[in-house]
């Protein structure tokens, strides 16, 4: 065997190990969105505390990962229930008393995420923020 031939054949484990790192790696989109909110509660705690009404919603950043078919958004991972070449939708429990859901068109970049909070004396359906974005890729 020629010691050039030798090389050759000692970097292939190099060459397929790199290649399989490079297929693994996450394909990952960033997005910064901004738009309103509205709270909509049927108890007053929100009202006590000063959130009813809209307010504006200024650079919430989401960060989809295709490869592993999850979202961030406000720091917490959720898995993506559907995604395909127009809409990835998404829910998920931030805690016992946080459910989030949301949707994206990823032709316009309008999203809406809904956040529905409970308390032991008001249900999810009493108790919600409804946010209406547009993202565009984060910088």
């Amino acid at each position: 065997m020629t010691r050039s031939y030798r090389i050759y054949v000692a970097l292939i484990p190099l060459f397929l190990l790199s290649s399989r790192a490079v297929a693994q790696t996450d394909q990952l989109i960033a997005l910064s969105c901004n738009g309103t909110t509205k709270i909509d509660d049927k108890d007053t705690a929100f009202r006590r505390n000063g959130y009813n009404g809209e307010a504006p919603v200024k650079n919430l950043r989401f960060v989809i990962n295709l490869t592993k078919k999850k979202i961030t958004v406000f720091g917490v991972v959720f898995n993506i229930d559907k995604i395909d070449d127009a809409l990835i939708s998404f829910q998920g429990r931030e805690s016992e008393e946080i459910l989030v859901e949301g949707s994206m068109d990823r032709i316009t970049g309008s999203a809406t995420v809904i956040v529905h909070f409970s308390a032991r004396e008001v249900p999810f359906s009493e108790q919600k923020a409804d946010m209406n974005l547009t993202c565009i890729p984060a910088k």
